[in-house]
């Protein structure tokens, strides 16, 4: 009988010998490290080769191999052998509780638990949904201080308040210092004298239009003084990396730079978790995982994202208007997922 077969055998050899019975129909096997290979031998001897399957008869196929009420097996992933088809399928995966150091890493749900700190960030994302915060300049010193950069960095402060400077006195000498909000005329010497104290910073014509018509609707009568009074005038909101690194900060753990969070790659889908983040290629884009969505056999179907700045209405940074910018929530299919971002660990 099958039951009492300690031979190894190759697939097509047990294909064919389970096609001459019906003894095979409830046979199973259980890959508990996703390296295709029976890991309950019957004879106690080592696993069979990747090409290799050894029967299992201890277990009907209804059997409680999780112990958890339904069918499954301790460790990793559960096979069924059928024979109509002659082939071995997926049945399920087994909770979290027995997975241990066995979880296959790939496609079941044995899932790694969530630390508190990922409990923590992923709960702070959730509850940052709506208006991005006042970008700001400084973060918690003891948790890595600002690890982000805002659109006032590398200069480009200085450049919009060159620009607020140009429209104060075009506005007060056409008004006498009175506050009138004016936008200047398209092509006008103010207009281009303005653009051009832009362009090094916004390229496309588009994004320093907007510019230009924001300054003439928040200046004040008095050029702001600073980065930070620069920010604050404009009323600029946070990007996605200063968005999510004050949510890290918020929960008391370090931000850190992009560089750093790329060495903390989840390297196994079963370690993708929310509380975990995304990168996009090129450092372009970073968000918060709060939500694993997962098929009945286990396999990642898509990941949901809590994010800022993630528009296409404005091209440095790309997103949103500066001063616009929402926290908002999608999902990302798995495919997409793996093509277009790493994970990492916060």
């Amino acid at each position: 009988m099958i039951r009492n077969f300690n031979l190894k055998l190759r697939r097509t050899a047990l294909a064919g010998l389970c096609a001459l019975t019906t003894a095979c129909g409830d046979m199973l096997f259980v890959d508990e490290n996703a390296d295709g290979r029976d890991d309950r031998d019957q004879d106690g001897g080592v696993e069979a080769t990747s090409v290799e399957r050894e029967p299992l008869t201890a277990k009907p196929v209804s059997g409680d191999w999780c112990g958890d009420g339904q069918n499954g097996h301790a460790f990793g992933s559960l096979y069924h052998w059928s024979t109509a088809t002659l082939r071995w399928s997926f049945v399920r995966a087994c909770p979290n509780a027995a997975c241990g150091a066995n979880r296959d890493g790939q496609n079941d749900a044995c899932v790694a638990a969530q630390t508190p700190a990922e409990v923590a960030i992923a709960g702070a994302a959730r509850a940052g949904l709506g208006n991005s915060p006042a970008s700001t300049l400084t973060g918690n010193a003891a948790l890595g201080g600002a690890t982000w950069f805002t659109d006032v960095a590398g200069g480009d402060g200085a450049r919009l308040r060159n620009a607020f400077i140009i429209y104060n006195g075009w506005a007060g000498a056409r008004a006498n210092g009175a506050l009138t909000h004016a936008v200047p005329a398209v092509g006008s010497a103010t207009y281009v004298a303005m653009a051009n104290a832009l362009a090094a910073t916004y390229t496309w014509a588009s994004d320093r239009d907007a510019i230009i018509r924001r300054i003439s609707a928040v200046f004040d009568d008095t050029p702001p003084v600073g980065d930070q009074a620069t920010l604050d005038e404009v009323r600029i909101r946070k990007q996605c990396k200063e968005w999510v690194d004050t949510r890290v900060q918020s929960v008391g753990r370090p931000s850190a730079s992009y560089a750093t969070y790329r060495t903390r790659p989840v390297t196994r889908r079963s370690d993708i978790v929310p509380g975990k983040a995304i990168i996009k290629t090129g450092d372009s884009h970073i968000a918060i995982i709060v939500g694993v969505a997962r098929t009945p056999a286990g396999l990642i179907d898509h990941v949901t994202v809590i994010e800022s700045n993630w528009a296409n209405a404005f091209h440095n940074p790309a997103g949103a208007l500066p001063w616009a910018r929402q926290v908002t929530q999608r999902d990302i299919p798995l495919a997409d997922l793996e093509r277009l971002y790493v994970t990492v660990t916060l």
